[in-house]
């Protein structure tokens, strides 16, 4: 499954490590939001979305870089992605 580019929006970005993901078409409850750094290591997950819309997450204990997020709905199929950057 394609994923829906316009459908996800990350502000802000660059953040200082904590960054609030915001859908305007498909709703977050139920989904999962997984995060990885620029060497493939997961540094973030959480399944099961009980918010709506809005979705906030720290990393603000994650080095500076460009981190990578995807959301998949619960069979798994990805329906958003991007990139943010940590820059303090």
């Amino acid at each position: 499954m394609q994923a829906n580019q316009e459908a996800v929006n990350v502000y802000p970005n660059p953040s200082n490590g904590v960054f609030t993901i915001q859908t305007k078409s498909e709703e977050l409850r139920g989904k999962s939001i997984e995060v990885y750094n620029v060497l493939g290591e997961k540094v973030y997950s959480n399944y099961q979305i009980t918010k709506s819309s809005n979705y906030q997450i720290d990393l603000s204990f994650q080095p500076n870089g460009v981190y990578l997020y995807r959301i998949l709905d619960p069979n798994g199929n990805l329906i958003g992605s991007g990139k943010e950057v940590i820059q303090r």
